[in-house]
């Protein structure tokens, strides 16, 4: 396919195309485990809202088991549950007003957190 010595270089046009995109991240650690947690467990709540899954055990197990979610959370739901429904709703906010619309809370977990509700 390639030479061994041959080395292969990226093409200028996509480089200079992408520099406007190209900035450090600024982002700790900590930021970056909860964007991508947060995406995944609002993910999970529209799925159960439009009924992909039927509850919320069935999303923790399927979550743990299927996806490898870590385990000691309990899963996704058991998650919002032990943190505060409002608490994360409240988190998804703060993310959508920073990150933009991707990361506005499901209508579930609006409606439940209006009401106290719990997943268990």
């Amino acid at each position: 396919m390639f030479a061994a010595k041959q080395s292969i270089k990226p093409n200028p046009v996509a480089v200079n195309a992408m520099k406007p995109f190209m900035k450090p991240a600024k982002y700790d650690d900590e930021e970056i485990q909860a964007r991508i947690s947060a995406r995944f467990v609002n993910e999970a709540a529209f799925c159960l809202q439009d009924g992909v899954i039927r509850n919320a055990v069935d999303g923790d197990m399927a979550s743990i088991f299927g996806v490898g979610f870590p385990p000691f959370t309990g899963g996704p739901f058991r998650y919002m549950d032990r943190v505060g429904i409002q608490k994360y709703v409240d988190n998804l906010n703060r993310l959508a007003d920073k990150y933009g619309p991707r990361f506005k809370p499901a209508p579930i977990l609006v409606d439940m957190a209006a009401s106290g509700k719990k997943f268990y």
